[in-house]
């Protein structure tokens, strides 16, 4: 567990795997924000994504957890996906707006990944991305996607 910002600014990428590794276990939204602080110091690509695929990975409890951290202090996010999912007043409007604006930020974090492992997208695989409104299942996906081979691995089961 990579909780250490020092330690996570010099191996970013090591940082990120500790997240994905320990996601749904106690003291994951730590290893988020190490994570976040090292986004820093990267280049505008790696910057941009990390905190991406920390925020797919992350079990609810953590996900709440961090966002609770986030909001009572000083950070500066690093992409639009992660301005929408954590923004003040975001939960704000109606529930379905806000599954559905959830649902489809997971789906770009999907396809970044994809595209980040240069894996296939096709259209029908971008529009099924796009089209699905279950966050779980996007989850499950972008799970996957960390780890597959080929985009058919992604989709297989």
């Amino acid at each position: 567990m990579i909780t250490d910002h020092a330690q996570a600014r010099q191996k970013p990428e090591l940082a990120v795997l500790s997240c994905i590794a320990h996601a749904d276990e106690p003291g994951a939204e730590e290893i988020a924000l190490a994570v976040l602080a090292a986004t820093h110091d990267l280049d505008t690509d790696r910057a941009a994504l990390h905190p991406d695929v920390v925020f797919a990975s992350l079990g609810e409890v953590a996900r709440k957890a961090l966002e609770k951290l986030m909001q009572t202090g000083n950070y500066e996010f690093q992409s639009d996906i992660a301005r929408a999912w954590f923004a003040k007043g975001e939960a704000k409007g109606e529930a379905k707006g806000k599954a559905e604006g959830k649902a489809e930020g997971e789906a770009r974090i999907l396809l970044q990944v994809l595209e980040g492992r240069e894996l296939d997208i096709t259209d029908a695989i971008r529009q099924r991305i796009l089209g699905t409104t279950d966050c779980s299942q996007i989850e499950i996906w972008v799970s996957r996607a960390l780890r597959a081979k080929t985009t058919a691995e992604v989709f297989e089961g």
